[in-house]
């Protein structure tokens, strides 16, 4: 996923530097932890890295590993 570094409480739909006429979503660190709690998970591991590359210019991108909470794995087990 592309960083929102602008609003990091945010997720948003719009074009990138030009890439992406069709929009990109873009989410803040902010909105993907408060989120992934909402849905029983906790982040491991939250860093950027090259998304790909583009005229031989890295996009950054989120690198998201999140894993399932006590409780919230617990009731999904019971399932």
């Amino acid at each position: 996923m592309f960083p929102n570094d602008e609003k990091p409480e945010e997720v948003a739909a719009e074009t990138l530097d030009g890439y992406g006429q069709g929009g990109c979503f873009r989410h803040g660190q902010l909105y993907v932890a408060r989120t992934a709690a909402e849905a029983g998970f906790t982040v491991e591991l939250m860093e950027l890295a090259a998304h790909e590359y583009v005229r031989q210019q890295p996009k950054m991108g989120l690198v998201v590993a999140l894993r399932l909470t006590g409780r919230a794995q617990q009731d999904t087990l019971a399932a």
